[in-house]
């Protein structure tokens, strides 16, 4: 025995510690996993801390279910991969239990089905080495493990569709605005890092509000379902796309090239085109115009491609619908212009000026128009009025300049309570703001205001409308009516430029009519134009309504009115706009 070679002792196996280490890898996992939103990773962390725990367990599987459908969706394996190959490839959980059935080395393999309420969530398995393993230990391990995987699974569904509502838009599924958002940071910061290109397409369904207006919003819903898939099939692999507001979509290019993204652009308006869905009968035409805007060339920074594309989109929108383009040099500036006025409504550089309008009969300054003028920073140039306009109405922000006007009119209002009269303060609103039922309540709200501070100022605030902003005469009433209830004035602006109804002037409460500028010059050498102003100042007067003319720029043009018989006109001959200087305003000066 001496020369005997001794076999190494073998370790003992202890049911007790066995079971300790695996309660205590269960209580490690569990403080892990109750973080963890992502469902995959839960299920990952429980195979890999089974087979980590003990050296008796080789291989561990798990198969989670889908809740409506019962299908397989997550397959995570860690250690031996001798599976059977029944089980690999099932589909639901009926065919897992199959397969393990006509498996014959079934009896060095148990599962542990759990439940929580009335559904299976899933199926976790393991494999042994060790011969009555699971009888020495017992199963309560293994069933405390699968019933805590079960709650961590909810725990990380309910996560997962937190996220997924955060992020989604309830009507099309894809990504909403916040969402997207996320996707272009990664985006943009994979591009910066490995120099690779990307590109963006944003959609807009054209004519999609008179979808709205005529079929009901139930058709408007089915229509941006379409669009939504027709945009998801007119992507490449690995695109995301997303619904960016509204009727607005965009799509996401990660290593998109320029000639790229015009391809993927052209597929999806192509899509869209053909989803033409038949509502009430009636076959629908539709169509999305789109921008595209590609990194580097059109911007480094995602702020930047975003307003290129719009500026692109728009100008797609203005040859005619129905396209993709790139942004041309005239719609980057108007980008460029929009980002000023957004930037001045945030430092308050957008300021009021003052035209005078004057009563033709005595000569006097009765009132003045406000309007907007756009102060330029130090390292900004100059801009004029149509400039400043026409970049406000493509990127539409008038809506936001109305609102300022609005209010500095009425604290102007407020400093004239020492003198009487008052003047009558001209301001312009838009339809843009007047279909917004939270700028109508906060405006309605500081007319009250005032009244309540200058009980004397009735009348003194009129507000300007154009008719060609409106579809028909009882949406302008509609939307007028709580600023005609507090007493504020109304004037019709730009009669007589081609779009004049006098259906307007019977269905609202017109106070004023103000004689488009066109009109007004050439009546000093038109005998037809002149008869129209007159007819113009007849049916005004028979409906008590006072007449403004505008746009009188020289001395004849403003004694024809006179002769006859305009009320009141304003234009450069009586005063330019002028910006308040030192507490006073144009409502100080007198004509020529």
């Amino acid at each position: 025995m001496g020369g005997a070679k001794q076999r190494p002792a073998r370790r003992r196996f202890s049911c007790t510690r066995e079971r300790e280490r695996l309660q205590e890898a269960l209580l490690d996992a569990t403080a892990a996993l109750a973080r963890e939103a992502d469902t995959p990773a839960v299920c990952q962390r429980m195979c890999d801390t089974l087979v980590q725990t003990s050296r008796h367990i080789v291989g561990a599987w798990f198969y989670r279910l889908e809740r409506e459908t019962g299908e397989i969706v997550d397959r995570i394996i860690y250690g031996a991969g001798d599976y059977p190959e029944g089980e690999i490839r099932a589909r639901d959980f009926a065919e897992v239990l199959g397969a393990l059935e006509a498996d014959v080395s079934a009896a060095r393999t148990t599962d542990a089905c759990f439940m929580l309420g009335a559904s299976f969530r899933g199926c976790l398995g393991i494999r042994v080495d060790r011969q009555r393993y699971l009888e020495l230990i017992a199963l309560e391990p293994l069933y405390q493990f699968a019933q805590v995987a079960g709650a961590l699974l909810d725990q990380a569904y309910l996560r997962a569709r937190l996220r997924h509502l955060v992020e989604h838009d309830d009507l099309t599924g894809l990504l909403n605005r916040r969402g997207v958002r996320q996707v272009l940071e990664h985006v943009e910061a994979q591009a910066l890092r490995a120099g690779e290109p990307y590109a963006l397409v944003l959609l807009d369904l054209d004519n999609f509000k008179l979808i709205n207006d005529r079929h009901g919003h139930g058709a408007g819903d089915r229509v941006l379902k379409d669009a939504s898939q027709a945009l998801a099939a007119g992507v490449r692999q690995g695109d995301w796309v997303g619904r960016w507001g509204g009727e607005e979509f965009i799509a996401v290019l990660p290593g998109a090239e320029v000639d790229e993204a015009m391809d993927v652009a052209d597929r999806i308006l192509r899509r869209i085109r053909a989803i033409s869905p038949i509502i009430s009968g009636q076959r629908l035409r539709t169509s999305a115009s789109a921008g595209v805007a590609c990194h580097p060339l059109d911007g480094t920074v995602v702020d930047e491609l975003l307003g290129v594309a719009d500026a692109a989109l728009y100008e797609a929108k203005a040859r005619g619908r129905d396209r993709a383009l790139r942004a041309t040099q005239g719609s980057r500036r108007t980008y460029t212009l929009a980002g000023r006025i957004e930037r001045a409504l945030r430092r308050d550089l957008l300021q009021p000026a003052y035209q005078p309008i004057v009563d033709l009969n005595s000569g006097a300054v009765v009132g003045q128009e406000l309007l907007a003028r756009l102060l330029p920073a130090d390292d900004e140039e100059g801009l004029t009025a149509a400039e400043f306009i026409g970049a406000a109405s493509k990127r539409h922000l008038v809506h936001l300049i109305d609102r300022r006007m609005f209010l500095v009119a009425i604290e102007h209002l407020l400093q004239w309570q020492t003198e009487a009269p008052a003047p009558v303060h001209f301001v312009n609103l838009s339809a843009g703001l007047l279909r917004k039922p939270r700028l109508i309540r906060e405006l309605v709200a500081a007319v009250e205001g005032a009244r309540t501070e200058f009980p004397t100022c009735k009348g003194c605030l009129v507000i300007e409308v154009t008719e060609r902003d409106f579809i028909d005469p009882s949406e302008a009433r509609d939307m007028l009516a709580p600023f005609v209830d507090l007493g504020v004035r109304l004037a019709l602006d730009d009669f007589g430029s081609g779009y004049s109804s006098f259906q307007y002037l019977s269905d609202l409460p017109i106070d004023y009519l103000k004689i488009e500028g066109g009109l007004v010059r050439a009546a000093s050498g038109n005998a037809k134009d002149r008869a129209i102003v007159k007819g113009i100042r007849d049916i005004a007067r028979e409906l008590g309504i006072s007449t403004l003319a505008e746009g009188i720029e020289d001395e004849a043009t403003a004694e024809l009115m006179q002769d006859l018989e305009i009320d009141l006109a304003q234009g450069f001959y009586f005063g330019r706009p002028a910006l308040e200087v030192d507490g006073s305003s144009a409502i100080r000066q007198r004509p020529r």
